[in-house]
């Protein structure tokens, strides 16, 4: 993988090398009445941008899930061990035998 990522990278910076040799013949940009003469390199360049804008979104909506995720299992693994404290209150007043046996204590307070 590092040695094609590399590769690929060296493919880019051939790609950029190329646009910036090249780049002084001029593009013609219309749109319907309205006509633009810009260097090949400027269109380049603004491709070469919007890519990194695109990329840029991209991780950080990759980022922003991972932290979803991420505290979606810690909720699910608080709900768990709730659960499993109440189960074992129960259990503890059940063994103490007391007048409150199916009791459980939450947020200081017995209820039945």
């Amino acid at each position: 993988m590092i040695v094609l990522g590399l590769l690929l990278v060296l493919l880019g910076l051939a790609v950029v090398a190329a646009a910036v040799v090249t780049g002084d013949t001029g593009v013609l940009l219309a749109w319907h009445q309205y006509a633009v003469r810009t260097p090949l390199v400027a269109v380049f360049l603004t491709g070469a941008a919007a890519l990194l804008l695109v990329e840029l979104g991209v991780l950080l909506m990759r980022g922003g899930s991972a932290r979803e995720a991420t505290r979606w299992r810690e909720r699910r693994r608080l709900r768990e061990l709730e659960r499993e404290q109440a189960r074992l209150e129960r259990e503890q007043a059940r063994l103490d035998g007391g007048a409150d046996a199916g009791a459980v204590r939450r947020r200081g307070r017995l209820v039945p």
